[in-house]
């Protein structure tokens, strides 16, 4: 089977701005197309003690007014608050 991987580029210049193959610390959770109105996404099989990372697909670190993040039940979980982001973006932990 091979392996996945995840590789941002830059648009217009295809310059690469992440890829999954170098990145160190750090796992990337999916792709999600973030539904309009509030949605979470919940990783009941990963631990506390994470930092939460978005990113849109463009590369760019998706703002807090967008999102928040916790692990308050003990896992990470993500809570978009229908701020319309208008493209999918990644979820990371580290």
């Amino acid at each position: 089977m091979a392996d996945q991987v995840l590789i941002v580029r830059e648009p217009g210049t295809s310059r690469v701005k992440f890829d999954s193959r170098l990145a160190v610390g750090g796992v990337c959770l999916g792709i999600y197309a973030v539904p309009s109105g509030v949605h979470a996404y919940s990783f009941p099989g990963m631990g506390p003690g994470l930092t939460g990372i978005v990113l849109t697909i463009s590369g760019n670190n998706l703002s807090g007014l967008a999102y928040t993040y916790d692990n308050d039940l003990g896992y990470p979980r993500f809570i978009f608050n229908g701020v319309s982001i208008g493209e999918p973006v990644a979820l990371f932990v580290k």
